[in-house]
């Protein structure tokens, strides 16, 4: 018995003709083994580290107030793993309806890496000018999407906030992010592999040119 234990362990028997023991005799072969299949998540795993290494002597050398203290810590960290449970299948469920929502109410809908990741599988404004862009350069197209993470901090930084904003400046902005696309690769000939989105990796840079802004541009 230790201190807070967290996690859950399983008492399985295997019944096997591959183990041998040692003995004084010999090798014996071992017909039926136990196993203990322990099941943690990451902080359970921490915590356990941390116990192994201070209350492993177990319960009754341990001093009441002590106890309390292993208790109490141990139930913080069931409350974070709960919580970190809820979080994720909030996102999960986050995930499988903001598709939707940037059907019906785009407006509504922040950018972040989720719905993001969702506009782009569905946008055909996206899906247009990506085929266009490679087109316009030689350049061949993965299935792969951009990494979301990285442009949405750069639209935030440009002050485009919703997804509807950013379909708008997709749709308006169209021609000049294939005209910016062709100077920036410019003569070269070489056929490049790009990532599916790449036409808002170029938007961000041609919204940054419209400030007229140089030490924004810099600052970007």
């Amino acid at each position: 018995q230790h201190l807070g234990v967290l996690g859950l362990i399983k008492l399985c028997d295997d019944e096997t003709d591959k183990l041998y023991c040692l003995t004084e005799s010999g090798f014996v072969k071992i017909k039926e083994i136990k196993i203990e299949i322990q099941i943690r998540s990451i902080l359970q795993h921490a915590w356990a580290e941390i116990e192994h290494d201070i209350g492993y002597k177990g319960e009754l050398t341990i001093p009441d107030v002590l106890k309390r203290n292993f208790y109490r810590v141990a139930a913080l960290l069931e409350t974070a793993d709960i919580e970190f449970v809820k979080n994720r299948d909030e996102q999960n469920k986050y995930e499988a309806s903001v598709g939707e929502v940037i059907k019906t109410n785009p407006e509504e809908v922040d950018i972040n890496s989720s719905s993001l990741r969702s506009y782009i599988d569905s946008s055909q404004v996206v899906k247009d000018t990506d085929e266009q862009l490679i087109n316009s350069v030689n350049w061949t197209l993965k299935e792969e999407i951009v990494h979301v993470e990285s442009l949405v901090e750069k639209f935030y930084f440009v002050g485009v906030r919703t997804i509807k904003d950013l379909d708008t400046f997709l749709k308006s902005h169209q021609k000049t992010v294939l005209e910016f696309c062709k100077k920036w690769v410019g003569d070269r000939k070489d056929k490049g592999t790009v990532l599916r989105g790449i036409s808002l990796f170029y938007l961000d840079y041609v919204l940054v040119g419209k400030t007229n802004d140089p030490e924004f541009a810099n600052r970007f």
